[in-house]
């Protein structure tokens, strides 16, 4: 990925930045890294929605 994507939804923007690969022993990890903006009042409900769903890898 050459320039960082930017995701927006109604009170929040996310911009993923480039991809890296880290090698563990025999494991290859690919890293990105993920910048979320979230308005002030909705942050609260954003990261608890966003843990839940990250913790179910999406799902």
């Amino acid at each position: 990925m050459e320039d960082d994507e930017k995701i927006k939804g109604p009170f929040w923007e996310a911009t993923v930045g480039p991809h890296t690969m880290s090698e563990y022993k025999a494991l290859k990890i690919q890293n990105v890294l993920v910048s979320i903006a979230v308005e002030e009042d909705k942050f609260d409900g954003f990261v608890a929605a966003f843990q839940l769903n990250f913790l179910r890898c999406g799902g």
